[in-house]
């Protein structure tokens, strides 16, 4: 998984999402009923107001329900504070009604309670009291608690990591509808991350999240589906999926667009298509595209040849430590392309991504050490770059080293 983001609820002030626990209290007696009820009453006036843009009257109301524990009342208050609806914003004062309400097991008050102990909000961050609260709304069965609460199990804040409960929480949320959970725990099988890899498990629970819009699952989807994992190969039902996630603006499904495009999966080859997608991408600073944009103006393809435009994306996503940007740069400096030839540059660029195992870049080192050029000649230097290389599968790796071989032995 490269990265787990813990969902922050966006809260809305509206009348249709929250005061729905208070509604459920059960008093123990006749009077604290009639307190209630009382409250009840003010509480939906304050509504009311809320919902004509009244808030100095709604939050007289809800002020006075909220002085006989009206749980939905005190929220409201809290998230008037919060989004500095009707009053000035303040977190502290939005975290102290939100505890009051939830003392009352309100269960979005404790879901909230829990998310600014978690971002620091009104409070200090405190990923252990985050966990403390997303675990009794997770047990109230908030399913957006139970997806932070397998974020947190698996990220390990505020607990031991345990990928086995990340998945179990998430599951819960998962089963409840809850988008991101899907996403995650599809995650976690097509990775093989503390369960498992199950490809058709996967595909079932990316394509959950993806029928409700979720970007993220939309192009992973599309991703099983150019590799033929989980489900029957199909290009065409890949780029479907790709364009629902770019068009919500997701470099990494733009970039698959355009990658579709330039190779002619499941749509005609089209250059121009591709470098549309691409520069989208690239526009978010995303290092296959800018690399990609690199290709297309170094051969030429569907624009008119540019080196130093070439060298120029291929610098931009060797910034961000891209292997294939850096051998090409590497290669630019060999060719003296966009570039003075400089063969010690080209020894530095591809001894960069070779460092980070990347094949065609450990060949053409052990090209340079071979020769001695841009490096001191070292035979055996060299043939071990083509060895590494060639267990990676690259076949001029491999024809090297057999004619080092045969030299070594006086062929």
């Amino acid at each position: 998984m490269n990265k787990l983001f813990i969902t922050l609820f966006l809260i809305v002030f509206t009348a249709n999402v929250f005061g729905k626990n208070s509604q459920e209290n059960k008093a123990s007696d006749s009077v604290k009923k009639e307190i209630l009820s009382d409250a009840e009453v003010v509480f939906n006036k304050g509504m009311s107001f809320s919902e004509l843009g009244e808030y100095a009257k709604a939050k007289k109301l809800f002020i006075q329900a909220a002085k006989q524990q009206h749980s939905g009342a005190q929220l409201m208050l809290g998230i008037m504070h919060y989004q500095g609806i009707g009053v000035s914003q303040d977190f502290g004062s939005a975290m102290a009604w939100f505890q009051q309400a939830a003392e009352q097991d309100d269960t979005d008050a404790i879901y909230l309670v829990a998310r600014m102990y978690l971002v620091g909000q009104g409070v200090l961050q405190d990923y252990s009291q985050a966990f403390k609260w997303f675990s009794l709304a997770g047990e109230l069965n908030c399913p957006t608690s139970q997806f932070n609460l397998g974020a947190m199990y698996y990220e390990g804040l505020g607990i031991e990591q345990d990928y086995d409960m990340a998945a179990k929480w998430f599951k819960r949320s998962a089963d409840q509808g809850d988008a991101d959970a899907q996403f995650h725990l599809g995650l976690m099988y097509d990775e093989g991350i503390g369960i498992y890899q199950n490809y058709s498990l996967a595909a079932k629970f990316y394509r959950l999240a993806a029928d409700q819009g979720l970007a993220e699952a939309q192009n992973s989807l599309g991703l099983l589906y150019k590799k033929g994992y989980g489900v029957q190969q199909d290009y065409h039902e890949a780029l479907e999926w790709y364009k629902l996630s770019a068009n919500q603006g997701r470099a990494d499904a733009q970039h698959n667009m355009g990658y579709a495009y330039y190779a002619g999966l499941g749509v005609e080859k089209d250059f121009n298509q591709a470098m549309k997608w691409f520069n989208l991408a690239a526009d978010q600073g995303y290092a296959a595209s800018l690399n990609n944009l690199g290709v297309i103006y170094e051969n030429g393809q569907g624009v008119s040849q540019d080196y130093e435009k070439a060298y120029e994306m291929y610098g931009l996503a060797a910034d961000q430590e891209f292997a294939e940007a850096q051998n090409n740069i590497g290669y630019m400096y060999y060719k003296g392309q966009g570039v003075k030839q400089d063969y010690e540059e080209a020894v530095k660029w591809y001894k960069l991504a070779a460092k980070q195992q990347y094949t065609e870049a450990i060949y053409n080192l052990g090209l340079m050490y071979a020769k001695g050029i841009g490096v001191k000649q070292d035979i055996d230097v060299a043939a071990k770059l083509f060895e590494t290389a060639s267990k990676d599968g690259h076949v001029g790796a491999d024809r090297n080293l057999d004619m080092i071989k045969k030299i070594n032995k006086g062929y």
